[in-house]
């Protein structure tokens, strides 16, 4: 997120109680350079900002780090403006360009009709609000020794629904569900797909991010049992795709190579 094109956006990161003190000083020591990186203690506050009045102040006391200030302001501009929220686990990586991609996505859409809306304009309707779907996701796999950094997979998805996007009317706005869209058919028309982002998101394959029929099989890649040909074929196309991952996402090896081996380890999990 330090990487992004755009920083026209408030970050808030979710902890609970029982984060080492030494864990939660090291958080504090990497967000201290960036005030809209919000980190939360143990804070009941939905995904939607637009919490409840008397809430605030409950939220208030929960941060550890970032601006209280630029976060209530962001508060106070969601009650008259168009508000774009991406919900994510805290081991993924959004590709370096995802703010600047969803915020000019979301402006012909929303933008115009929060501009032109009047007093009797219908804004339950479903296109107050937008589902902003990525078309592919890159799954990150730890390895063994012959691919220090992991391996990598490129998955295609109809619709990975990371942000949704409202009016400041809109009621009825929609959870972050990644596998049920019974409130967002094809017929109504409110899934938009991001466009000029061929990989979106890097998901490591870890506890957090695997789904219970998935968790059955082993959560690493392992290259020992391929025949050499296949092993040397399927290592150079790793490296291709890691040339475009680290380029995209703005990695260098160094992170790589320790986050692999955190994975390896099951030590990467969600706080």
């Amino acid at each position: 997120m330090v990487k992004q094109t755009n920083f026209n956006f408030l970050w808030i990161i979710r902890i609970d109680d029982s984060v080492p003190s030494e864990l939660l000083s090291s958080l504090r020591s990497m967000l201290k350079p960036y005030p809209h990186f919000l980190l939360l203690q143990n804070a009941t506050w939905d995904v939607n900002i637009h919490i409840q009045d008397e809430n605030w102040e409950h939220v208030q006391q929960r941060v550890v780090s970032g601006s209280i200030d630029l976060a209530h302001k962001y508060y106070l501009a969601a009650k008259s403006n168009v508000v774009l929220e991406t919900s994510h686990n805290a081991e993924d990586a959004l590709n370096h360009v995802f703010v600047d991609a969803i915020q000019e996505a979301a402006k012909p859409l929303l933008l115009s009709r929060n501009n032109q809306r009047d007093a009797t304009e219908n804004t339950t309707h479903e296109r107050a609000w937008y589902y902003f779907c990525l078309n592919n996701i890159v799954e990150w796999s730890p390895t063994d020794a012959l691919e220090p950094r992991g391996h990598l997979e490129y998955i295609e998805r109809k619709c990975l629904p990371l942000t949704v996007g409202y009016v400041p009317e809109a009621t009825k706005i929609p959870g972050i569900n990644y596998r049920n869209f019974t409130s967002c058919s094809k017929k109504n028309q409110c899934r938009v797909q991001l466009h000029g982002i061929f990989a979106g998101i890097v998901r490591p394959r870890t506890p957090a991010s695997l789904d219970e029929n998935r968790m059955a099989y082993k959560h690493y890649f392992a290259y020992g049992n391929l025949t050499e040909s296949s092993k040397a074929q399927l290592i150079a196309m790793n490296e291709l795709r890691w040339q475009v991952v680290k380029s995209d996402f703005t990695l260098d090896d160094v992170a790589l190579f320790q986050t692999n081996t955190l994975l390896k380890n099951q030590q990467l999990v969600t706080l």
